[in-house]
């Protein structure tokens, strides 16, 4: 399936629009070394692990245990470093994903894994007002399901504390009929991609 389709819209750039694919089948996780990666991928993934050890208590590893990277058929790459970080009680898994667009990181999300729970995405950050509104973070997004699907069996879940608007992403995703929204007892929604 063809990652990027160019959708001319009244008062709008004919700027390429970013489609998630369909099928896990259409994805392709390559094992990449950082020094195969583009400097300012490095240093962004640098940068948040650094935030993370920073931010918490944890024993942040001092290295990504693993580096993947995603090649759309558009030509633009995701770049993702992973870690296990140890808690006094379980282990978290964390994955950042970057797309790297037109020489520019376009797109940043954080995955975290729980031992035992569904993963969830922390956030998903559209870099540059360019690349809004073109369902960059919609790819972003359902990648971070495919890892989830792939890695540890589970459907992505929105977090519990989502901004107003992941919330707007994952609304899209129901009205698409890629996700639902799951009410909880609390009366908060939370929402999860459907497989």
């Amino acid at each position: 399936m063809k990652d990027s389709i160019s959708v001319p819209q009244k008062g709008k750039t004919d700027a390429p629009r970013f489609a998630q694919p369909e099928r896990l089948d259409d994805i392709v996780f390559i094992p990449t070394p950082l020094t195969e990666m583009p400097a300012m991928v490095v240093s962004a993934l640098e940068l948040n692990r650094s935030l993370e050890r920073d931010l918490t208590d944890l024993p942040v590893p001092d290295t990504f245990g693993e580096t993947l990277r995603v090649d759309h058929a558009d030509g633009t790459k995701t770049f993702i470093g992973s870690m296990r970080v140890p808690t006094p009680d379980t282990t978290i898994d964390v994955a950042y994903f970057m797309d790297f667009v037109e020489g520019e990181i376009a797109c940043t999300s954080e995955l975290v894994h729980p031992a035992g729970e569904s993963s969830m995405s922390r956030w998903t950050e559209t870099k540059e007002e360019k690349f809004e509104h073109k369902g960059i973070a919609e790819r972003q997004l359902g990648l971070l399901n495919w890892y989830s699907l792939l890695r540890f069996k589970s459907a992505l879940y929105s977090h519990p504390r989502a901004q107003e608007a992941g919330i707007g992403l994952w609304e899209k995703l129901v009205r698409t009929h890629r996700a639902e929204a799951i009410k909880l007892p609390s009366g908060d929604t939370r929402y999860r991609f459907l497989k």
